[in-house]
């Protein structure tokens, strides 16, 4: 999944909610999610989200850390 950015004249910034609801028609996932979420010990991007599984890239700060998870779906 890839990010969706939209570049204009600050003139035009209320169209912001029109190509948001455009994407949303079209079913562009980033309309309404972003593949990378930042957090207190770093961020992580998703790269592969299909079904059951996802595939993420994570970038630590030095000096953090990060808890063991475990997911058990049925």
């Amino acid at each position: 999944m890839t990010d969706a950015v939209w570049v204009a004249h600050k003139d035009r910034a209320q169209y912001v909610k029109v190509v948001v609801s455009t994407l949303n028609a079209k079913g562009v996932a980033q309309a309404e999610t972003f593949p990378m979420d930042h957090r207190p010990w770093g961020w992580f991007e998703r790269l592969v989200v299909d079904g059951r599984f996802q595939v993420k890239r994570i970038h630590v700060l030095a000096g953090a850390a990060l808890s063991l998870q475990s997911h058990r779906h049925s």
